[in-house]
């Protein structure tokens, strides 16, 4: 008769995977068996070869039971009526039912689950309980409990090894001395898992032996009569070295007292214990650092309470004095008022029409020019105004900037605001898509060497038969004719939808479909959409949603292009219930931080099959977000991520859709919540806070750890200006919430005595230092300065006109700045008014680098690009606020000293680009600006010059990725430009 080795060996039919190990111990362990009507539970069988292998090696078992949780094995087929597969989680109590209702009593029962201790030890307890009377009880691969990955460790106390360890003691209760239960014993260890084990420690006196090979467990159950030592059984008559012995014979075993064995009267093992006492110290270290920084608080505030004093009592006696004559200023002070306000309210008013009419709208590109022909004064000396622009234009890199400047010059009256005219943005959009463009598009698809087969996903449920039959409509007049439309009718239960849907597959095989009895919502049907599919790439399409007929053309002429990219998405716009295209909304190349605070993706979507294949489809449970987690589970997998920068989607408004009320699907805020908590804590686990709550709807504001011994080196350089100075630091001193930094002051040649006095003041502060850099003024070398003398990890450049706003602005940017994937972090910055001055910068705005949004308020809105009060991925943000890692400047080899004044901070944001990082805006810290009040706006040339070589290929070959190409590059406002840019 062949042992178990050479039957596996021989095996022809599904695949088993066991140990070498593991066949030899179990043709000892399972041999008496062979021939016995016994019943066999394997948990864990893949796919599903070891249950033929019991077949075989049991020719006369009665029942041959399988588990698995993987939903695949549902399609395991069996010729041998003994072997059942039951699918589902065998600790659940809908899947023990099932099995116990097959059979409830086992002779064998093997664990070959998921390994996870917890799981291998609910299911002990679980499962022990069925196994017959001389039975064995099998657990495999017992080694992961070594690993972290299965939640163990060597010296881990509460893996399933550690549980089989204490089992053998369990089995010598007798010999333990001490006044504990076995259910004591046990506690802490099932505790740890949350299992309660009703009548589990009951069983354990039936517990005969416990055997470990190697990574096998292996359980014997016999009853009571067969365990302890029982008598002792002495042979022989001859005891000539000690004859004592043979009184002992017929004696049982008694355990001497053990009350005082410090090792048997622990309430717990040391192992078990250590991870209270680590979060004890945890605690007790936590408390002391903030009591100290409470007690280092009160003596700062003592320090400036007593200055204050001082300070008080200096000014009193003047302002005694002074205070006679001010009561007689003040009522000429208020008649003056009154008369600059009228003039103000007259200048304001005249000022006003000036900026809206349309004279001073059209001739912004000629004072733009005016600008750039100043700053190249240097490559013109001694020829006239003509040459000057001749030479302008004709320089390599500036004629591809001069053309676009000049034709958003001789275009501006075609584009849009904000708040984008729906009779300007028709006109763009005809303009753009013109049937020469589209024709085009379409007979380039002809000549591809692969056309892919594109399937189109659209679930419908209750649609508007109007908006139904457009969307399928606008499928079928695609331009091209590779695709097919998977519909799943998840049970509308409306017969004229029934029938329309029959009709158009019956008039066209491209279209399959399929009908829900029972409404299973968007989850399930997309999923059972995508099963009726058989292309090379998906999209999904809402069942009121509209495709331009250039969409797919368009689509696969970038697969093509991309041949290894899995995952695209597009610009999109928005329908009305008249069929009017309004709203545009034209992206950022892929910004993953812009995805974590907002679905911006939404609309055209494709992904690739092997993709899905990779990932899975939809999540059951997160309806109403349930794409947010599909694209962030995809873009997280997806080897490479393209932007299409057209309009290739038209999102249907009406009263029930987001797209025009967003309150219509309040559920699905909080499923994006619960999507992004899970994504985050997959690709941050350790530094992921769980907090992602924001002020607005469908957006989310992540938060991460800083652990508590991070220092944080906030460097600010100044020349003089004490008053500006003083202001940023005692708002950084006063404000902060996180109190673990340093402020390095770097003195570049400042000549004022108050200065030097300011300075030795604020040098007695533990957390400040003044660091000297008598060089010539360059503003990338001074801040190299400061970070060379910088202890931190993570460095905050800061200009010295700064004032904080946020309290947890620390928190906030060093965080991020943590984060392995992120580079460069920068604040929402405000003028003194409460305007925007820096949300990101653009690299090519206004044809070097400027600020988005720069002196728009601060609100949060959906208009032609993303919301200024969300976080996003940007290509560089502004050195008057940048946080960075200290590891991260140091490798990218800190600020380039070749710029002198202006330049570096935006090169510093296109360099770690091209690392690999990405740079971080983030409105979640506010900031105020006072620009520009401690330097002048001299820019040497040597900062254009370099500019020009170092910002390539952004100014004039490439849009900046995080912008788009669609929006005008010349206005700080985010605003369609011409269609012939």
């Amino acid at each position: 008769m062949d042992n178990l080795k050479d039957i596996y060996r021989s095996h022809t039919g599904k695949v088993s995977d066991k140990w070498e190990l593991y066949l030899d111990e179990y043709t000892r362990l399972l041999n008496k068996f062979r021939n016995e009507p016994i019943s066999i539970l394997e948990i864990g069988i893949q796919n599903g070869g070891s249950l033929e292998i019991w077949s075989k090696y049991f020719a006369a078992a009665k029942s041959i039971l399988g588990c698995d949780i993987d939903s695949n094995c549902e399609n395991l087929r069996y010729d041998d009526e003994r072997i059942n597969v039951i699918v589902g989680d065998v600790n659940d109590d809908s899947t023990k039912s099932r099995i116990i209702e097959l059979n409830n009593r086992f002779d064998i029962i093997i664990d070959d689950g998921s390994h996870t201790s917890a799981d291998i030890i609910e299911t002990f307890v679980n499962y022990y309980p069925f196994l017959n009377e001389g039975g064995l009880y099998i657990v495999e691969d017992i080694h992961c409990s070594y690993w972290k990955e299965f939640g163990g460790g060597l010296y881990s106390p509460f893996t399933a090894i550690e549980f089989f360890k204490k089992l053998t003691d369990v089995i010598n209760h007798e010999h333990w001395g001490i006044e504990s239960s076995t259910e004591q014993f046990l506690s802490r260890i099932i505790g740890v898992y949350d299992i309660h084990p009703e009548h589990f420690i009951k069983t354990l006196n039936s517990i005969h032996s416990i055997s470990f090979a190697n990574s096998l467990v292996t359980i014997n159950k016999l009853t009571t009569p067969y365990h302890g030592l029982g008598n002792r059984v002495i042979s022989g008559n001859s005891a000539s070295v000690n004859n004592e012995v043979i009184s002992l014979g017929g004696c049982t075993s008694v355990a001497p007292p053990q009350t005082e064995n410090k090792w048997s009267t622990l309430q717990c093992s040391p192992s078990e214990s250590f991870e209270s006492l680590q979060q004890e110290l945890t605690e007790r270290t936590n408390l002391n650092l903030s009591l100290q920084n409470k007690i280092d608080d009160l003596h700062e505030k003592l320090i400036l309470s007593e200055a204050k004093n001082s300070d008080l009592n200096k000014n009193l006696a003047e302002l005694s004095k002074n205070l006679e004559s001010s009561t007689d200023k003040l009522a000429k002070q208020k008649l003056k008022a009154a008369e600059y306000k009228e003039n103000i309210d007259k200048l304001s008013f005249n000022y006003q029409s000036m900026l809206n009419s349309t004279s001073w709208k059209i001739t912004k590109p000629i004072r733009n020019l005016s600008v750039y022909l100043s700053k190249f004064k240097h490559l013109v000396h001694g020829i006239n105004q003509k040459q000057l622009v001749k030479r302008f234009l004709t320089l390599p890199k500036v004629y591809s900037l001069s053309n676009r400047f000049l034709s958003g010059f001789l275009h501006k009256s075609t584009s849009v605001t904000e708040d984008t005219d729906n009779k300007s943005y028709h006109s763009w959009y005809e303009s753009r898509y013109n049937s020469d463009k589209v024709s085009r598009w379409s007979e380039d698809t002809k000549s591809l060497e692969f056309s892919p087969l594109i399937s189109i996903i659209m679930p419908v449920h209750r649609p508007c038969i109007q908006h139904f039959s457009c969307a399928v409509d606008s499928v079928l007049a695609q331009s091209y004719s590779n695709w097919e439309l998977c519909i799943v009718d998840d049970a509308s239960n409306l017969a004229n939808l029934t029938k329309i849907i029959a009709d158009y597959a019956s008039n066209d095989t491209r279209i399959k479909f399929t009908e829900n009895l029972n409404n299973q919502h968007i989850s399930l049907s997309s999923n059972e959409a995508l099963e009726l599919a058989s292309g090379d790439y998906f999209i999904l399409l809402d069942h009121d949603d509209v495709l331009p007929n250039f969409a797919l053309s368009v689509l696969a002429l970038s697969i093509a292009k991309h041949p290894d990219a899995e995952f695209f998405y597009s610009d999109e716009d928005r329908i009305t219930e008249s069929n009017t295209l309004v709203k545009p909304f034209f992206k950022p190349d892929w910004s993953p931080h812009l995805l974590y605070s907002q679905n911006y993706i939404t609309h055209l979507t494709c992904f690739k099959k092997s993709l899905y294949e990779k990932c899975g489809g939809f999540r059951k449970g997160l309806e109403g977000a349930q794409d947010y987690d599909l694209f962030l589970r995809y873009c997280y997998a997806a080897n490479e991520i393209i932007h299409i920068p057209e309009i290739l989607y038209h999102w249907r408004e009406h009263g029930l859709s987001t797209s025009l009320n967003s309150d219509s699907k309040p559920y699905a805020h909080d499923a994006g919540l619960s999507a992004l908590r899970d994504h985050l804590h997959n690709k941050y686990p350790k530094q992921f806070k769980g907090d992602i709550e924001s002020n607005f709807l469908f957006t989310y504001s992540p938060r991460f750890l800083l652990s508590p011994s991070s220092l944080v080196s906030i460097i600010i350089p100044t020349k003089d200006k004490i008053d500006l100075l003083k202001k940023c630091i005692d708002s950084i001193l006063s404000k902060s919430l996180w109190k673990n930094f340093e402020i390095l002051v770097i003195n570049n040649n400042s000549t004022e005595d108050k200065s030097f006095a300011y300075f030795e003041k604020i040098s007695q502060h533990p957390n400040i230092r003044v660091i000297d850099a008598p060089i010539p003024f360059n503003w990338s070398k001074v801040n190299n300065i400061g970070a060379s003398h910088a202890q931190g990890d993570v460095f905050v450049f800061l200009n010295n006109d700064i004032e904080i706003i946020t309290p947890d602005w620390i928190n906030i940017l060093a965080s991020y700045s943590l984060l392995p994937d992120v580079g460069t972090v920068g604040p929402l910055l405000l003028y003194e008014n409460d305007t925007i001055q820096h949300a990101g910068a653009i690299v090519g705005m206004n044809g070097w680098a400027d600020h988005v949004f720069k002196s728009l308020p601060p609100k949060h809105h959906v208009g032609p690009f993303v919301s200024p009060l969300i976080s996003r991925n940007v290509l560089a943000v502004t050195g008057a606020c940048t946080s960075i890692e200290a590891a991260k400047f140091k490798e990218l080899g800190g600020y380039d000293e070749e710029f002198i004044i202006c330049g570096s901070d935006i090169e510093l944001g296109v360099r770690s680009s091209k690392k690999g990082y990405y740079n971080v805006y983030t409105p979640d810290v506010r900031l105020y600006h006072f620009e520009s009040m401690t330097r002048d706006n001299y820019v040497p040339e040597v900062d254009f010059v370099n500019s020009d070589i170092k910002y390539a290929p952004y100014r004039t070959d490439q849009t900046d990725p995080f912008f788009n190409p669609n929006l005008d590059i010349f206005n700080t406002t985010p605003n369609i430009c011409a269609n012939d840019k």
